[in-house]
C-alpha cells in the first residue's frame, strides 16, 4: 500500500510539474504573440502616419507648384513694367529732344 501511495504522490508530482512546465509554454507563447501583436500594431500606426504625410506632401508639392506659377507671372509683369518704364524713358526723351528744337 505505501508504495502504491509513493507511487500515486510521484505521479501526481510529475502530473503538476508537467501541467507548470506546459503553462510555462503557453505564457512564454502568449509573451510572443502579445510582443508580436504590439509590433504590429506600431507598423500600422507608423504605416498610417506615413500614408499621411505622403498625403501631405503631395499637397504641399500642389501648393509649391501653384505658387511657382504664380512666382512666373509676377516675374512677367516685373519684366514688362521694366520693359514699359524704358520705353517711357525713351519716348520723354524724344519728347523732349522735340520741344528743345
Amino acid at each position: 500500500k505505501r508504495e502504491a501511495g509513493e507511487f500515486k504522490v510521484d505521479a501526481l508530482e510529475k502530473a503538476r510539474a508537467s501541467v507548470r512546465k506546459r503553462e510555462d509554454e503557453v505564457l512564454a507563447k502568449e509573451g510572443d504573440l502579445n510582443r508580436r501583436i504590439m509590433e504590429a500594431e506600431r507598423d500600422l500606426a507608423k504605416s498610417k502616419d506615413l500614408a499621411f504625410l505622403q498625403k501631405q506632401n503631395k499637397e504641399l508639392e500642389f501648393r509649391m507648384k501653384k505658387v511657382d506659377e504664380k512666382n512666373a507671372l509676377l516675374n512677367d509683369r516685373e519684366i514688362a513694367l521694366k520693359e514699359a518704364t524704358q520705353e517711357l524713358e525713351r519716348l520723354r526723351k524724344e519728347v523732349g529732344h522735340v520741344d528743345e528744337s
